[in-house]
């Protein structure tokens, strides 16, 4: 695709443009080749394989220019706690474990007593009420335009996926 940028720039622009005019994002986008990936231990044991997913090239680009909005809008609204280091630039679990413990050194040296949990999502984001989160979107501090909840609600629905292993193919599956 790089090497034929010029030529595919204009109908992608286009794309991208009615996508947003039109409040969608095409299910066809949404069809994601899962490729198991082997990771670790006995390759009889499914657990040792993490899912890949493969959706077409458009859908990533088209992926990436919603997320550079998003990460506009978030900059200039402001909605992150300061405290955030998941979806900010230059922020990782390393910043948020770095803050946690200065927080910590500063509460030790004035006396203070620390407990922790810690809890491990796995898989956090398959959990979340895809209509809690568009109400969310709309309605709380994030007040997002009805028309950015609609193309978000079209992004989350009606994605499907199949794996393919060697010369096999499940069946689609949402």
């Amino acid at each position: 695709m790089k090497a034929s940028i010029d030529a595919i720039v204009i109908p992608i622009t286009a794309i991208t443009n009615k996508c947003i005019d039109q409040c969608i994002f095409p299910d066809k986008l949404k069809i994601a080749h899962v490729l198991p990936l082997y990771n670790k231990g006995s390759q009889h044991d499914c657990n040792n394989y993490r899912p890949i997913s493969i959706l077409p090239t458009i859908s990533k680009l088209l992926e990436n220019y919603f997320s550079n909005q998003l990460q506009t809008f978030k900059k200039k609204t402001n909605i992150l706690h300061p405290r955030q280091s998941r979806f900010k630039a230059n922020h990782s679990c390393q910043t948020a474990l770095l803050n946690l413990v200065n927080s910590w050194v500063h509460d030790i040296h004035e006396g203070k007593t620390i407990g922790a949990v810690f809890l491990d999502f796995q898989r956090a984001f398959d959990l979340v009420d895809h209509e809690i989160f568009l109400y969310k979107l709309m309605y709380t501090l994030y007040h997002f335009s009805n028309n950015a909840s609609q193309w978000f609600k079209a992004y989350l629905t009606n994605r499907m996926q199949f794996v393919k292993l060697g010369s096999t193919t499940s069946a689609f599956e949402q």
